[in-house]
This record gives structure tokens, sequence and C-alpha cells, in this order.
């Protein structure tokens, strides 16, 4: 996987599994900033949250059994 030039044309294509396409469009209702180069993704914070949690949960669960 290529590093995240942050161009934004990912979030404006589609949205990923996170996101939400804007009403009458693709791009994603999530995607921050106004200059390429300088996009981001306004849900960034809660995905990484989400996904180092789901690790603890299935370590904890891998070492349980």
């Amino acid at each position: 996987m290529s590093p995240c030039i942050r161009s934004g044309y990912c979030c404006q294509t589609t949205p990923c599994p996170f996101g939400e396409a804007e009403k009458g469009g693709t791009a994603c209702i999530y995607l921050v900033g106004d200059t390429p180069g300088r996009y981001a993704c306004g849900k960034y914070d809660e995905i990484v949250a989400l996904v180092r949690f789901v690790r603890l949960s299935t370590t904890d669960l891998l070492t349980t059994y």
C-alpha cells in the first residue's frame, strides 16, 4: 500500500466503510481540508481507536483460551 499523500482522491471517489457519501454525490462527508495535499479524514482518530480496541480485544480472547 502506498503512503497517503493527502490528495483527497480516495475520499472524493467513494467513502471507505467508515465514511458516508455526501448527499447527491460520491465524496465522503468526513473529508476535511480544502487544498490538495492538505486533505485529511475527519474520522481518522475514531477509526484508529476502533482498530486498537479490536486488536486488544482479539489479543485478550486469544490469550484467555
